[in-house]
């Protein structure tokens, strides 16, 4: 099922395991080939959340960190993107590895031209107030 936020249908909606729009929350892409195409015509940073079904943190991320309200508004300023490793499928798996994503969570953000900025990668469950300075950095 998750081959197809990845594969040829990728465009044809929201898919499974994409964070739903929420009043205090960022409009998530429902895929990375959105995502990466809206990053680079609007010149603005590509976030990546890989996370899964099945992490415990993941699920606190979204629960709370991705839904406190200073968190909400700073993700305007970027183009957020959850990358669902609940099933491992062969374009899944090629992004965990082309980023460097080795354990559930990680965020990593992305300038418009591709760049991985690594100083901002973080690994682990985050709060509001350290995900928030980490945004504000940007």
């Amino acid at each position: 099922v998750s081959s197809i936020l990845f594969g040829r249908a990728w465009d044809r909606g929201p898919v499974r395991g994409s964070l739903p729009p929420t009043p205090l929350s960022a409009a998530w892409e429902a895929s990375f080939s959105n995502a990466e195409r809206r990053a680079r015509d609007e010149d603005r940073v590509l976030m990546l959340y890989f996370g899964a079904d099945w992490c415990g943190p993941c699920k606190d991320l979204e629960e709370s960190t991705f839904k406190e309200k200073e968190v909400a508004e700073l993700l305007t300023g970027v183009v957020p993107v959850k990358i669902d490793g609940s099933e491992m499928s062969g374009p899944v798996s090629k992004l965990f590895r082309r980023y460097g994503v080795y354990s559930l969570p990680e965020i990593v953000f992305v300038q418009s031209d591709g760049g991985v900025m690594e100083s901002a990668r973080i690994r682990g469950f985050v709060d509001g107030p350290e995900l928030a300075g980490v945004l504000r950095e940007l």
